[in-house]
């Protein structure tokens, strides 16, 4: 007896009304599936992705030779259920974690595979259909559309009452990997319907088992000329605080990190020897601190003027451990000099930056941060052991007061920033105005907590070794190797049936 599997498909009890409904459908189809060449609408967008709460301030992990500005547009999730107070153990054993690539808001996902099948599966269902490649997935308000052959004279399209989420996978023994906006990506992927933003949004989620994932991640976060040695000590800290950030997430949330410097970058599939041999010569290391492994923050550059993850990131117990605290004596003045990030200049209208600021705080819901009516002063008002800006005092117009932490500033003038040229690298500023203008002189290119990818490499240079790099930025930390003693994760893609002759 054949199991209901949930696709929708014509009975045979009523085979020329059956016949006559695929015409239909698939007329509506040619009607309705944007080709291959359509201009997308401008009501569709790809919204940039949010910060993750693990760090109090979300402009996020900064990217070697990128920087994105953040938007306020999307919903940052926001769970019930409180986070855990304590930071994970060292596993044993290969992880899988959830690498949000996209959020699509008005446009379907589209993937595809150089064998020409993909499988797809709804959550609630027990049997799956193989689909010819490429694929686009539209989000209805009952279930899904999936269009096959998406762009072809053969695209036909399927309906399927399923509110879960779609599962996406390459056959059995298919090699390649799955496709999505040009790049390739490791993994599987599940598709989440979003409708706590719109009842057209999802997300594309690729589930990776960790060790496939972080190549991908040294391969974007750091430059190809760059020493050995530096890659290895990014891929520890890359992996110890993926582990944190899944963690943080586990049962909170359908994705774990994303797949750009809100967390960190990650290019996807990879042929990089250097970050291919900087994972494997480094597998199942973690930096531990008490037993439990570290969230190794990282950032680009830290202009010799690191910051505390608790200023910087975010207050709790995660964060008020030694390793990731910064003092006077642990002042990194030479670490960086030579970066081309290490001194850098902005300037602004005084009416756009109190524009941007108004706009971040509306946004926000931070009443105590504006309306503001323009700007008379701007001053630094607290530093940090080592002299990075903490947070503005600031008065309008009107005289009124207002004190700007300087993480919240950076991210409100980024979210109004048009590129990478109309922002601000770090937080690490010292404003002063002049003519109507409000110009910061800047040191650094991140957050500044943990380790600097600059630094890093100058030590590289230098002759020094990973655990050296690692023991500089995250003192009173261990460095210890995992035994992997699980077979349990078997990849699912054996289970995947292949296409019918």
């Amino acid at each position: 007896m054949a199991v209901n599997s949930g696709w929708q498909a014509p009975t045979n009890a009523a085979r020329f009304f059956a016949t006559l409904a695929a015409v239909v459908l698939v007329a509506w189809g040619y009607m309705t599936i944007p080709s291959g060449c359509e201009t997308p609408s401008a009501s569709r967008s790809r919204t940039v992705l949010p910060g993750s709460p693990l760090e109090k301030k979300s402009d996020g992990i900064s990217v070697v030779g990128a920087d994105t500005p953040r938007t306020v547009s999307d919903i940052i999730e926001k769970p019930t259920t409180p986070p855990p107070q304590e930071r994970p153990f060292p596993p044993t054993g290969q992880l899988n974690i959830r690498v949000r690539v996209a959020a699509l808001r008005g446009e379907p996902v589209q993937l595809t595979h150089s064998t020409g099948w993909l499988w797809l599966k709804g959550e609630s269902m027990q049997l799956g259909r193989t689909f010819r490649a490429p694929i686009a997935v539209y989000p209805t308000t009952d279930g899904w559309r999936i269009v096959e052959a998406n762009g072809t004279t053969q695209a036909s399209n399927f309906r399927l009452k399923e509110t879960g989420a779609l599962q996406v996978q390459a056959l059995q023994n298919a090699r390649g990997e799955i496709q999505f906006d040009g790049n390739s990506y490791v993994g599987n992927v599940n598709i989440v319907r979003r409708a706590d933003v719109d009842e057209n949004a999802s997300d594309l989620v690729f589930i990776v088992p960790l060790e496939q994932y972080l190549p991908g991640v040294l391969a974007k976060e750091l430059f190809k000329g760059w020493q050995a040695n530096t890659y290895q000590a990014q891929a520890i800290a890359a992996r110890s605080y993926a582990v944190c950030e899944m963690e943080w997430w586990r049962n909170r949330r359908h994705y774990d990190v994303v797949a750009g410097q809100a967390s960190q970058a990650w290019v996807g599939a990879t042929s990089d020897a250097k970050s291919l041999d900087a994972v494997a010569s480094t597998r199942g290391e973690y930096l531990v601190f008490d037993g439990r492994v570290v969230p190794a923050y990282y950032s680009s550059c830290c202009g010799g003027l690191p910051s505390s993850a608790v200023d910087s990131i975010r207050d709790g117990t995660w964060t008020q451990i030694a390793p990731l605290n910064v003092t006077e004596r642990g002042r990194r003045t030479q670490c960086c000099e030579k970066a081309p990030t290490a001194n850098w200049q902005v300037s602004f209208a005084i009416s756009e930056t109190a524009e941007r600021m108004n706009e971040w705080a509306k946004q926000n819901g931070r009443k105590d941060l504006g309306p503001m009516n323009g700007i008379k002063t701007f001053v630094v008002g607290d530093r940090n052991s080592v002299g990075r800006s903490m947070s503005f005092f600031i008065t309008d117009r009107n005289g009124k007061r207002f004190i700007w932490d300087a993480g919240d500033f950076r991210v409100a003038m980024n979210a109004g920033a048009d590129s990478s040229r109309d922002s601000l690298k770090s937080s690490a500023l010292v404003p002063r105005m002049d003519s109507g203008r409000l110009i910061f002189d800047g040191r650094g290119h991140g957050h500044g907590a943990g380790m600097c990818q600059y630094g890093a490499e100058f030590m590289s240079k230098n002759g020094k070794s990973a655990q050296s790099i690692l023991e500089r930025y995250y003192p009173s930390a261990t460095l210890v190797t995992m035994p992997e003693i699980s077979s349990e994760n078997v990849s699912s893609a054996a289970l995947v049936p292949s296409p019918k002759p």
